[in-house]
């Protein structure tokens, strides 16, 4: 008998309650608790051979190993009344699979909701039925079944990451080919593969897949595959610190396979995990049987008016390695950056050494893009020295020289620069030739900012080389290739020279052409370092042209770390002065618009603001205060003003 309440009909009936326990006294509170909600449980010893009374409903106080046997038995019996299931202290599986809570009171009250009844899919893995999950390999972190600790979310984070770095650096990707039941195949390397037989509120299922339905006739299978120990160390970070739907995004650490069938095959015998016990073979048939038992379904277990049966299949392995690139990633552990494909590496070398050749392209941009700088820094102009700096062809040949460096390619080294060559000797006559013509004799705010290189221009060269070798890399970033232009900056500071060779001012070519060096050997360093670090190239092929460019960083970094030094000492001079207030023979004064000039005696010009005139002493006297707290003795211009 049954009856119906505002929101669910609940059983109220004799049921039987198969245990599979010696102890009664274990029963009582279940029978208690039951009672409390008005259900009366009349206790029955589990048997596999159990002849069922179709009128009665069945509660199951049953282990993990009892539960898949039953269910088993169930679907030969085609017994088709619906099943509730109580928590057990060994049938977390089973429970995972019902949906239900670990709370005895919330798992019967969900247990008497008839309308919660269900036909639910049933996955069977080399003809055993599965509860939970099966697990190949090495999932890490994402392991079912793993028991909670009463950490802070900090002290979690931190403890994952101990504990799963130290574990996935030590191993190695296997071999595995997947087909489904529509024949869609791919042979991948993975570390580990998870299927479970449907969605419940489970962060790496529901979290791959916005659509993720429970029953939809389908088994979800992820595919842990990071391509390095980078690409984990950001899955990681996503997961723990970006939330679940980022993690959507990750197809270069995941893949995702939907069908209501798949076939695993591995090259020998491994072990699997299925609800957590160890099993061996090397083809693992998963399929689904649809609407095999009924069952009540827990709380866990999302809206059931939102369950349908999909016939689709998911197959989103974009970014797992296939094929060779697969078969070389089993024979060694994870690397610590990404390794490039092959397919990827042959497009990019090809098209870089299209880059190298000396074509007539080539040098009319370079003469019409230093023309163009030269007028701009001569009138200037930041718009057009900006539109100078887009329209340079110089990045190509060294992008193409960086590669041959990192791969130890002579003929692509040399190709490369020869043609860098030649695009340096006609910049800068180019930029001569035109400073003759125009006999401009004015150092402007454009050329001066290009006279006194420091490390940072360095730094602004290295970031700029590790941008434009990532735009090259990677075509779906292409577009982004004016941006690094712009960021290199090699033409002006070429033009710059070009200017001094003009005016024959040795410190103006000195100053821009270091800034040139600079921005060159600063991009090609970065741009080999980044070649290697996205696995175009290995160190072993690398370790000539990274020796020689970090001599020339070294090198380069000498007058640069010294101007730096300079620059510093200045700011600290102008900080130490600008605003400064002092008594020179009971007038106040205060200094403004400081001004430092370095050379080898420094020099200081700035304003001395007073409501009255000074006297000459009064200098002297400034002069002595100023050499007294800089703790050195600069010439000083000084330049008296009279507040109104």
């Amino acid at each position: 008998m049954s009856t119906t309440t505002d929101t669910a009909t609940s059983i109220i009936e004799p049921a039987i309650l198969l245990h599979n326990t010696t102890e009664t006294t274990e029963l009582e509170p279940i029978l208690q608790a039951a009672t409390e909600q008005g259900l009366t449980l009349e206790p029955q010893p589990y048997q596999p051979d159990l002849t069922f009374n179709p009128s009665k409903t069945y509660w199951l106080y049953l282990n993990d190993q009892d539960v898949a046997a039953l269910l088993t038995h169930v679907m030969s019996e085609n017994y088709t009344a619906p099943l509730a299931l109580l928590p057990h202290p060994d049938n977390a599986n089973a429970r995972r699979f019902f949906g239900i809570s670990s709370k005895l009171a919330d798992a019967i009250k969900d247990g008497m909701l008839t309308d919660r009844a269900i036909m639910t899919d049933v996955l069977f893995c080399n003809d055993q039925l599965v509860l939970s999950s099966v697990s190949l390999g090495d999932m890490v972190h994402v392991r079912p079944g793993q028991a909670k600790t009463e950490l802070t979310f900090w002290q979690h984070a931190w403890s994952d990451w101990v504990n799963t770095y130290q574990e996935i650096k030590t191993l190695t990707p296997q071999l595995f080919t997947l087909t489904t039941a529509k024949n869609q195949t791919i042979t991948t390397a993975a570390l580990g593969i998870l299927i479970v037989p449907h969605s419940f509120k489970d962060v790496i299922t529901r979290s791959l897949e916005a659509n993720f339905n429970f029953n939809d006739g389908r088994l979800n299978s992820v595919i842990f595959a990071p391509a390095s120990l980078m690409a984990y160390g950001w899955h990681w970070f996503k997961a723990h610190f970006l939330g679940q739907r980022q993690l959507s995004l990750m197809t270069d650490t995941y893949g995702l396979i939907q069908s209501s069938k798949l076939t695993i095959n591995m090259r020998r015998d491994i072990e699997y995990y299925q609800d957590d016990q160890t099993q061996q073979a090397n083809q693992l048939e998963l399929e689904i049987k649809a609407d095999a038992v009924n069952l009540i379904a827990g709380r866990r277990i999302g809206e059931l008016d939102k369950v349908s049966k999909n016939s689709k299949e998911t197959f989103r392995v974009q970014g797992l390695p296939k094929d060779e690139d697969a078969l070389s990633k089993t024979q060694a552990v994870l690397p610590l950056f990404d390794q490039a494909h092959e397919a990827e590496y042959r497009d990019l070398f090809v098209e870089l050494r299209k880059s190298a050749q000396t074509t007539s392209a080539y040098m009319t941009l370079m003469v019409l893009s230093t023309l163009l700088a030269t007028f701009g820094l001569m009138a200037n102009s930041t718009p057009v020295v900006i539109g100078a700096m887009i329209l340079a062809p110089l990045m190509a040949p060294i992008i193409s020289l960086s590669m041959g460096l990192a791969r130890g390619e002579g003929q692509l080294t040399t190709v490369s620069l020869r043609t860098l060559v030649a695009g340096l000797l006609l910049a800068l006559f180019s930029a001569m030739i035109a400073t003759w013509l125009v006999d401009i004799r004015f150092i402007t705010p454009e050329i001066a900012g290009r006279l006194n290189p420091t490390l940072l221009d360095l730094g602004v060269a290295v970031v700029s080389g590790i941008a434009g070798a990532y735009a090259y890399s990677k075509a779906e970033v292409a577009k982004t290739l004016a941006g690094v232009a712009i960021a290199v900056a090699l033409v002006p500071p070429l033009a710059v020279t070009g200017i001094g060779l003009g005016w024959m001012d040795w410190s103006v070519i000195y100053g821009s052409f270091l800034l040139f060096i600079t921005n060159l050997v600063g991009i090609a360093a970065a741009v080999a370092v980044t070649f290697w670090v996205l696995g175009f190239t290995s160190f072993e092929k690398a370790r000539k042209g990274f020796s020689a460019s970090t001599l020339f960083v070294g090198l380069i970094a000498i007058p640069l770390a010294f101007a730096f030094w300079q620059m510093s000492e200045k700011n600290s001079l102008t900080r130490q002065l600008e605003g400064l207030q002092l008594n020179l023979s009971g007038i106040e004064v205060h200094l403004e618009n400081v001004e430092v000039q370095w050379a080898t005696t420094p020099t200081i010009e700035l304003n001395v603001v007073s409501k009255t005139p000074l006297h000459h002493d009064a200098f002297d006297e400034l002069a002595s205060q100023l050499n007294h707290q800089l703790e050195l003795k600069p010439i000083y211009r000084f330049t008296p003003q009279v507040a109104r």
